[in-house]
């Protein structure tokens, strides 16, 4: 059955986007979560951001609704959330939303999961065969949810819905008080559960498929294979974001220089798709080599020039009727690839930046001493100079290191003594 709540986004005239959840039954926005989503607007939180915390109330709502429970009637009894119904809504935020769908919209003979009746427990999910999600991204559920709980009883309070609005308040801290104590931690971030960028192995095969004349290429269509060889070719030699690919326009190319401008700019009124790419992080203008170059004036000239709508607007990587890509577009692309390639393991448009991470890594070592290195880096991934996010993305070149650490050191260890 179809999902009853569903988060839209809004595009307003001024360009600005807005995250909604809405009743799919009657296409209307919640109020109670609007008024959430605007108040994380007031603190400048961004787009994506306030995406993310709708999906989790989202679920929130989803979880709730297949069990009966309104949360505006437990409000007006003084009353929110159970310790048995916390609990197991801890637990179901830890499974992949196609199996929560079939829990709460399956056959009532089928359902393996009430909030009043089973809790979830490990032993459960185990029989029940249910996939769970990256502990990280559980842990960001339950904190939306909670932010959400937090701000809602706030907001009941002040608005004297319940009957006795200390007795609920007392209940409601308590409440939310009881969520983050069971808050599943995000797990360790060591090499070993990082994501890793490509060996060189992987990459010459990623190139070799990718190039537009190779029969190995997924794609029958001459324009789609090279503009998709294009995007690869801009993720592997700067290691820039999707989002931030797709917010390129025409004029951040300086040829004169040979640089390309990594802009932020959010609610740009230019951009009408309903996903807004977007810079997360600083500006930045990246040096492009003189390859790289000559495939961008390539792409301009032939593979874009050719479409039939891309002179209606600045972007510079289009679908194949000339519109600006859209995000979903890239994550299609790498599904393909995914299926081309089997013998890589992962492959996404986030593992392309650790891949740069990794060959910049490689080109240091020789080149940068520690601080130099550390610079550059966060200056080319658009990080603050302070940052400690290479430490996310250099978990391959690490584990190289130990290898051969350990190798060098245990070949010593056990040679023959003369």
């Amino acid at each position: 059955m179809e999902l009853k709540f569903s988060v839209v986004m809004v595009r307003m005239q001024s360009g600005e986007r807005m995250p909604m959840l809405v009743d799919t039954n009657t296409g209307l926005g919640l109020f109670e979560p609007t008024g959430y989503a605007l108040t994380l607007r007031n603190t400048n939180k961004a787009t994506n951001t306030i995406g993310q915390a709708m999906r989790a109330v989202q679920l929130l709502y989803q979880i709730l609704a297949a069990n009966g429970v309104d949360l505006l009637q437990r409000i007006k009894a003084n009353e929110l959330l159970t310790l048995g119904e916390i609990e197991a809504l801890i637990e179901q935020c830890k499974l992949q939303k196609a199996d929560l769908n079939e829990i709460h919209y399956g056959p009532i003979d089928e359902k393996i999961a009430r909030l009043d009746i089973v809790k979830l427990r490990k032993g459960l999910k185990a029989q029940a065969n249910l996939e769970t999600v990256a502990s990280g991204t559980a842990t960001v559920r339950v904190k939306y949810i909670k932010g959400y709980l937090d701000w809602l009883q706030q907001y009941a309070y002040l608005q004297k819905l319940p009957a006795n609005r200390e007795v609920f308040k007392k209940v409601a801290t308590m409440t939310v008080q009881a969520i983050q104590d069971r808050t599943p931690s995000a797990g360790s971030r060591n090499s070993t559960t990082r994501k890793k960028g490509l060996t060189h192995e992987d990459q010459a095969l990623l190139m070799e498929v990718m190039h537009p004349d190779s029969p190995k290429n997924p794609w029958a269509d001459a324009f789609i294979r090279e503009r998709n060889y294009t995007i690869i070719c801009i993720f592997l030699a700067t290691g820039m974001r999707k989002g931030e690919m797709l917010g390129l326009k025409v004029d951040d190319l300086d040829f004169r220089e040979n640089k390309i401008l990594v802009a932020r700019r959010p609610d740009d009124p230019e951009d009408t798709r309903a996903r807004e790419p977007y810079t997360k992080t600083y500006d930045r203008r990246l040096m492009l080599g003189a390859d790289l170059v000559a495939m961008l004036k390539r792409h301009l000239k032939v593979v874009r020039a050719g479409t039939g709508k891309a002179n209606l607007h600045p972007y510079l990587i289009v679908s194949e009727a000339g519109a600006p890509l859209a995000l979903n577009s890239i994550d299609f692309m790498f599904s393909t690839l995914r299926g081309s390639l089997p013998g890589i393991k992962r492959l996404s448009a986030h593992i392309m930046r650790h891949t740069w991470n990794d060959r910049f890594s490689e080109f240091a070592q020789d080149n940068l001493d520690k601080e130099e290195e550390k610079k550059t880096r966060n200056y080319i991934m658009g990080w603050s100079e302070e940052s400690r996010s290479a430490e996310n993305y250099t978990a391959r070149y690490v584990e190289m290191q130990a290898e051969q650490a350990l190798s060098a050191m245990q070949a010593k260890m056990f040679k023959p003594q003369k």
